[in-house]
């Protein structure tokens, strides 16, 4: 009796070496079921067998050979927290419940929970009758018991194996995405007698919803100017940048073709109202501006106001003459609050900074924000400064005023120099 004993205790002791090596192999939840159930089932011949194991935000894994079980997501319908048992229990044992009813017409024997030790992971093994009308003994719940802990933790693995994997093609998409959202903005700014010109963006995630860019246009009168566009559009990450190409693709298509800013922002509205969640809308400063005499006009969709700094040190701000691109129906924006354009010089000495609201309402550790005024303060006295000087300052003073707090909001600075 102690030869047969050990002899059984060699071979449970195989099994489950063989068991783990299988295990170490795979990374695959449903082949860990697969071996699982095949090695429990070998060791017993049995011929009944259920599993059903799963994970928060991952399918449930099921193997089943004669007996059919619904699919689950949790617990609490059958009336006990199975977790929550012993690691190997006869289903006569069970207290009664609707999974012990359910358990017994499918002539199930044996149970034996899947405990991971994480609330958002759970599952068990069921066993049905051996052979012959042979019992199961205390030994060979150990044993299986055993067999299901070693399956417990390489379903774990499994699954963040998963998404370790899943999460890493996230960061490659949302890299891909980053690189091709930077090929959106200008690669260089135009060289412009008399001008200078710079601007950053810089997202608060991988990819950003902030829009910035200058494209030259022939007016109706055949003059040569530039539409100067700084936009931010609601919300951050992946779903703004796909909003900003869109604002994009749709300012290019139009400009040139339509007669003023005012009919400009007002196409741009409709066109994005009708292809937009009404969740989602984008605010934008239109500038149009003859770099030859200097004269300019501007509508400010929703926009943060921006700013007008003279050659004197006057700062005069680009206020509000309309409602958000795409938040409205177009005939109640024509009917109630339809776009209003005001006009502008800029003389020599004269400076412009279009931004989104991620530099005014940038923020410390004690959430105060950088605001318009300490933005003008910042600006006046390094306006005579080049253009790319003033953007890289503005950046730093921000990263320095933040501190420690995280960067919420995309950051997009434009700068346009008038020499003296």
């Amino acid at each position: 009796q102690l030869n047969q004993q050990l002899d059984q205790k060699v071979q449970e002791l195989k099994t489950l070496l063989d068991l783990v090596r299988g295990l170490t192999a795979t990374i695959e939840p449903d082949e860990v079921a697969q071996l699982l159930m095949l090695t429990l089932a070998g060791r017993w011949a049995v011929r009944r067998y259920a599993l059903i194991a799963w994970k928060t935000g991952h399918p449930p894994v099921l193997r089943m050979k004669g007996m059919e079980l619904d699919r689950l997501d949790n617990y609490e319908s059958f009336g006990i927290d199975v977790e929550s048992l012993e690691d190997a229990v006869r289903v006569a044992d069970l207290p009664e419940c609707r999974l012990k009813t359910l358990l017994r017409e499918e002539q199930g024997e044996v149970l034996f929970p899947i405990k991971a030790g994480d609330e958002t992971t759970g599952g068990f093994a069921l066993l049905g009758p051996r052979p012959g009308n042979l019992s199961y003994s205390e030994s060979d719940l150990e044993f299986g018991a055993g067999l299901v802990a070693q399956s417990a933790v390489a379903f774990e693995n499994a699954w963040f194996v998963r998404e370790t994997l899943e999460r890493k093609k996230l960061e490659q998409e949302l890299a891909l995405a980053a690189t091709i959202q930077q090929d959106l903005f200008p690669s260089k700014l135009p060289k412009l007698t008399g001008y200078d010109l710079a601007a950053r963006n810089r997202p608060a995630r991988s990819c950003g919803g902030d829009y910035y860019d200058i494209l030259e246009f022939k007016t109706t009168d055949g003059n040569c100017c530039h539409l100067i566009c700084v936009a931010d559009v609601s919300g951050k990450g992946l779903p703004a940048s796909l909003l900003m190409s869109n604002m994009q693709a749709t300012m290019r298509a139009l400009l040139g073709r339509i007669p003023s800013l005012t009919d400009l922002a007002s196409h741009t509205n409709g066109l994005l109202y009708a292809t937009t969640p009404s969740n989602k809308y984008i605010t934008a400063i239109l500038v149009e501006l003859d770099f030859e005499t200097g004269k300019g006009r501007f509508v400010n969709a929703g926009h943060t106001d921006c700013l007008l700094l003279r050659a004197n040190g006057e700062a005069e701000w680009l206020k509000s003459t309309g409602t958000p691109l795409g938040l409205m129906d177009p005939m109640l924006v024509n009917l109630m609050t339809p776009y209003t354009e005001q006009s502008f010089e800029m003389q020599p000495g004269d400076l412009m900074a279009l931004f989104s609201d991620g530099v005014t309402e940038a923020q410390d550790e004690e959430e105060n924000e950088f605001g318009e005024q300490r933005t003008a303060d910042f600006i006046r006295p390094i306006a005579n400064e080049p253009a790319d000087a003033i953007v890289s300052k503005v950046f730093e003073e921000l990263d320095r005023f933040a501190g420690t707090a995280p960067q919420y909001d995309d950051i997009t600075l434009f700068i346009i120099k008038r020499d003296a």
